[in-house]
């Protein structure tokens, strides 16, 4: 039983994206393409939803937005979100393949500019908060200690990236 409803699940979520942008407007019979968007496994350490009017398939040339959220207990000040053409995984090597990162805006929201293709995202070094906590105070730790020494040898602290 539940392989027939998980059977049925994957036909509704192939057909439902497909038939929405098939009966779009414009008088044109030709449907647009769709774009997937998958997003990363579920995760005990993050959530990523859809910005609110979003889904995780969009007209080719559309725009997609996304919010990263850390789950209690872990903290995104050090994460990377990134994303990949999907097609071009099979039989690719993981360095190889071309990844573009993207950053949140003011109001934390992703946005993934004119999708073209079908796209795969990944938020990597999600890290414990506590971690994060010791590593910003590791790293202003170290920017005194730069600032110090800018001062006794006249160089610029803020050209040194930390």
């Amino acid at each position: 039983m539940k392989k027939v409803i998980s059977v049925l699940l994957a036909l509704v979520m192939i057909a439902v994206p497909m038939s929405v942008f098939a009966a779009a407007e414009g008088g044109d019979d030709t449907p647009d393409k769709v774009c997937r968007i998958t997003p990363p496994a579920e995760s005990y350490m993050f959530t990523l939803e859809p910005v609110e009017g979003y889904e995780y398939y969009v007209r080719e040339g559309d725009d997609f937005q996304f919010t990263v959220k850390p789950k209690d207990g872990y903290s995104l000040e050090f994460a990377v979100v990134y994303y990949f053409a999907t097609d071009i995984l099979e039989g690719v090597a993981g360095d190889e393949i071309l990844q573009t990162p993207v950053e949140p805006d003011e109001d934390g929201v992703y946005t993934i500019d004119r999708v073209t293709t079908d796209i795969t995202i990944v938020v990597s070094q999600v890290t414990e908060a506590r971690q994060a906590n010791l590593f910003s105070n590791i790293r202003y730790l170290l920017h005194l200690i730069f600032a110090v020494l800018g001062k006794l040898f006249g160089f610029d602290v803020d050209a040194v990236n930390l």
